[in-house]
């Protein structure tokens, strides 16, 4: 306890790992509330009726839909490579912090 009143033990690597969970948890959800968003602001900009666009979505092309899959699947998980890395490097600092820390007491 006293190492943590002393700042001598860090709690950030600890809640960064949480905060890294329920962002990883957070970036699918809100990949699908921006879809659906999308979605309603196409409907209201080209002024029709969602029967009328899901009657259409037959008509197209299957190398389209296949590469909107693709698209949406590389921006995902590109979005969660790029949240791993960030918190991987607030991780690697603390490390750090604590390999030094043992080095200047060694010496």
């Amino acid at each position: 306890m006293t190492d943590f009143l002393l700042f001598d033990r860090f709690i950030t690597p600890y809640a960064a790992i949480f905060i890294y969970y329920i962002g990883a948890l957070f970036i699918p959800l809100s990949m699908i509330v921006g879809a659906r968003k999308l979605y309603g602001t196409l409907i209201r900009t080209l002024g029709v009726e969602k029967s009328t666009i899901s009657r259409h979505t037959d008509r197209i092309p299957l190398r389209y839909r296949v590469a909107l899959v693709s698209a949406i699947l590389i921006l995902f998980l590109s979005a969660e490579l790029f949240w791993r890395m960030l918190f991987e490097m607030v991780v690697a600092y603390f490390d750090m912090h604590d390999y030094l820390r043992e080095i200047s007491r060694s010496i």
